[in-house]
């Protein structure tokens, strides 16, 4: 189990099937964020920290996309 506290009197207990559907293991340090209606597990690894389902439906490649063309655009221009 995972115990999230907001300060030494209030908790969330997470049980052991939401531990292993989250892919988290027991003592594994995370960061936990509210964001408006979500809570979202943030884990360090490698270095790197990975938002794990956090980010599932927003769409990210169409901004890079555009700013590729925009980089080919100015790219000649140095």
């Amino acid at each position: 189990m995972i115990t999230v506290k907001a300060n030494k009197n209030d908790s969330i207990i997470l049980p052991k099937t939401i531990l292993n559907r989250l892919g988290l293991t027991d003592g594994e340090k995370i960061d936990v964020e509210v964001t408006g209606d979500a809570i979202v597990f943030i884990r360090e690894a490698e270095g790197f920290f990975n938002l794990e389902g956090a980010l599932k439906d927003v769409d990210i490649e169409t901004p890079l996309k555009e700013l590729d063309k925009e980089w080919k655009k100015w790219k000649h221009l140095r």
